[in-house]
């Protein structure tokens, strides 16, 4: 159960050809006030998509991201630091794409339908081995890319290209950090979780059992738990430097007046 006194807006980054039903099971616990979802649509490279975001992000918030969206979040955290007042990267990766790796990622979802794009080329990559028959996944994930504009998985594969190489910056990303990966994910394995975990200060690394990169999907409760109880601490942890804040006014206020 989360405290009652939670405020801190949550804005939820979902992944490459994803929106917010890819959250479901983290995001519903959540009042509809607290919670907002970014469109990762419409921009072309990480930087874009921070500056947007930071434009009309609420001044103080919570970054949840999911793969491309963790990406995102990373990049949120570097810029402004001072507003992320925590953060969850589900699924992510500090690594950037190697140079040499550019044209075949653009040339692989060039013109190609999302649906095709998600059947033919991801899924099998996308879930663990003992999912890859779920008809039901597979429709959501597909129903999910067809609900993208069309274009989205041309920028989306910019945005992904153009991130830096953020591990020499997750040092200086000083707030409570969530790494929540699935143990059988092949597109952001544990090795490249195990480098944030070490890396961010104020990390706490959840591993998923049987769970691939779609994790938040293939075991929704497991995620759900982890997510709940993280941020529990973290609302706990906001609600008593806000009344720590708040009891000092106090006493300052009253100094002047006696």
């Amino acid at each position: 159960m989360l405290p009652a006194e939670s405020t801190v807006p949550v804005l939820f980054l979902p992944g490459t050809l994803c929106d917010a039903r890819v959250f479901a099971a983290i995001s519903g616990a959540l009042s509809a006030e607290r919670t907002l979802h970014a469109d990762l649509t419409q921009d072309t490279s990480v930087q874009d998509a921070a500056e947007r975001l930071l434009a009309t992000a609420p001044d103080r918030f919570i970054a949840v991201g999911f793969s491309l969206g963790a990406i995102v979040a990373l990049e949120l955290a570097a810029r402004a630091p001072h507003r992320i007042a925590a953060m969850a990267l589900i699924a992510g990766n500090a690594r950037p794409v190697p140079e040499a790796d550019h044209a075949a990622r653009r040339a692989a979802v060039a013109g190609v339908d999302p649906a095709t794009l998600v059947s033919e080329q991801l899924w099998s990559r996308y879930v663990h081995p003992s999912r890859s028959e779920e008809k039901c996944l597979r429709a959501l994930i597909i129903a999910m890319a067809n609900a993208c504009p069309p274009g989205t998985a041309e920028r989306q594969t910019e945005i992904a290209l153009s991130r830096p190489d953020n591990r020499p910056r997750l040092a200086r990303m000083d707030m409570p950090t969530l790494v929540l990966s699935g143990a059988q994910d092949v597109v952001a394995p544990e090795e490249l979780q195990a480098e944030m975990a070490n890396a961010l200060p104020w990390a706490t690394w959840t591993e998923v059992a049987n769970a691939g990169h779609f994790l938040l999907l293939e075991q929704p409760a497991a995620c759900s738990a982890a997510f709940s109880t993280w941020l529990g601490q973290v609302d706990l942890h906001q609600s008593r430097a806000e009344r720590q804040c708040a009891d000092n006014s106090t006493y300052s206020n009253a100094s002047e007046v006696s």
